[in-house]
């Protein structure tokens, strides 16, 4: 559906009627585009302001892109998200009960897609009332997957000054105070790409520079700093971007009938082997700070799915720091990522009660009670093997103090295995290549450049 502003699409997408109608795409434009004799319209990518992809049973925004003077790069990044769309490659979906139905929060333990890669992982879910006494949340496979969760724990930060809080990869809580915007942001040391990662706007730092002969890009962050500082938080929101998703699920199309021997060869490697292999094509967003003589590797943030932003905090010891400005290194490999906003927390860290709740019950859609299956991280999951199934999980909260400030955390742990149904011959000179560093990574640009000279000019047509 064309529109001229994104306030002439709101709450315009359409009942579902058509079950097969899955997503709309809502593409915003500045200038007027006439339809052909046949009735087709055809869509210069520079008349895109804009494309919001909606899902229409919940009215939700699944992706939006904003599009300015990197519009090829957003075009193609917005085809492939209708693409990756149509198949839902990614991970286990989370919804929230907010009193009015469910709503799309994000993706548990993203990346782990075989067992050795099971792993915990922290979720932001939603601020409570304190007039709150259930939660229900749902874990639902919309996918072509396995989904094995071993655990779904709740942590409850109540913090009595009204503080917000943030959560960092290791389940450690930190509390929020006017987080400052860094000064300058640049990306492999050229781009200034400041104006991207201050303001949640859906306008990402992509890292597209093509420029390095691996195609790591850097982006170089430079915080103001007071001397009396002695510790921080870096508060990223990114998620990764569809072309990860596209580039991968291509990858795995190569295994041919081969496929389902891959999977089982990945399920007896060791977690090191395959970390590693992630590592060396820039799949994590990996975060450093720079010391007098060198960067120091703070953390290596894994995958956390293309579906919804995730804020991660990576705490900064800067004890020894001299200097008034704090540089922090973000890189990943090329297009890996998506960077909206950035900031950095030095206040006096307040006091935070931590509560920690198991389910009460877990009921799935057929109505067996899976809630042993959640309690704790012992390998007995709940598993989910079929698209559409779900399971509803309800809590019950402690009382609630008049006037604290409450966020609630998902601590899930698991992992799951996509089930592809490949035929053919597998390409067994090309697999054998990806064995070398920065091979996937290369290959994911080599599939961008195809596609970018396919879509120079135009993103749609439309009917």
């Amino acid at each position: 559906m064309l529109y001229s502003s994104p306030s002439e699409a709101k709450g315009r997408y359409k009942s579902r009627t058509d079950k097969g109608v899955l997503d709309e795409v809502h593409l915003f434009i500045n200038t007027y585009v006439k339809a052909n004799e046949e009735g087709v319209i055809n869509i210069p990518l520079t008349s895109l302001s804009r494309m919001d992809i909606v899902e229409p049973d919940y009215g939700r925004t699944i992706a939006s892109y904003v599009f300015g003077a990197i519009g090829i790069t957003v075009g193609i990044l917005a085809i492939i998200s209708v693409i990756i769309l149509l198949t839902k490659s990614s991970c286990p979906f989370v919804y929230v009960d907010n009193g009015n139905g469910y709503t799309f929060i994000g993706e548990m333990y993203g990346g782990a897609i075989f067992k050795p890669l099971q792993r915990d992982d922290y979720m932001r879910l939603c601020t409570l009332s304190d007039t709150t006494t259930t939660l229900k949340i749902k874990i639902a496979n919309e996918l072509k997957e396995v989904q094995y969760t071993d655990q779904a724990q709740l942590i409850i930060a109540e913090q009595l000054d009204n503080k917000e809080t943030v959560m960092d990869a290791k389940g450690h809580l930190f509390t929020l105070d006017q987080p400052v915007l860094p000064r300058k942001a640049m990306l492999n040391e050229k781009a200034n790409v400041t104006s991207s990662v201050t303001s949640l706007d859906s306008s990402f730092c992509l890292f597209n520079d093509e420029s390095k002969a691996d195609l790591q890009n850097d982006l170089h962050l430079f915080f103001a700093k007071e001397d009396a500082v002695t510790s921080g938080r870096l508060i990223l929101k990114a998620k990764n971007s569809w072309w990860l998703d596209f580039a991968f699920t291509k990858f795995t199309e190569l295994f041919g009938s081969y496929y389902p021997t891959f999977v089982e060869k990945q399920r007896t490697s060791s977690r090191e082997k395959l970390m590693r292999w992630s590592a060396d094509n820039g799949i994590p967003l990996s975060v450093y700070i720079k010391t007098d003589t060198t960067w120091e590797l703070l953390e290596q943030i894994p995958t956390s799915g293309p579906m919804a932003l995730r804020t991660f905090c990576v705490p900064l010891d800067l004890k020894k720091h001299k200097g008034n400005t704090v540089e922090v290194k973000i890189s990943c490999g090329f297009l890996n990522w998506e960077l909206d906003e950035v900031s950095m927390d030095y206040s006096e860290q307040q006091p935070v009660v931590y509560h920690q709740l198991n389910p009460e019950s877990a009921i799935d859609q057929d109505n067996i009670n899976c809630t042993k299956q959640l309690l704790k991280a012992d390998q007995d999951y709940l598993v989910q093997p079929l698209p559409g199934q779900e399971c509803v999980l309800t809590y019950q909260l402690p009382a609630l103090k008049k006037g604290a400030h409450y966020d609630v955390y998902l601590h899930s742990n698991g992992y799951y295995e996509h089930v592809r149904e490949y035929t053919g011959i597998p390409d067994r000179k090309l697999l054998e290549s990806f064995k070398a560093p920065a091979a996937f990574n290369k290959f994911m640009h080599l599939l961008y450049k195809k596609m970018k000279a396919n879509h120079h000019e135009s993103i749609a047509n439309v009917r």
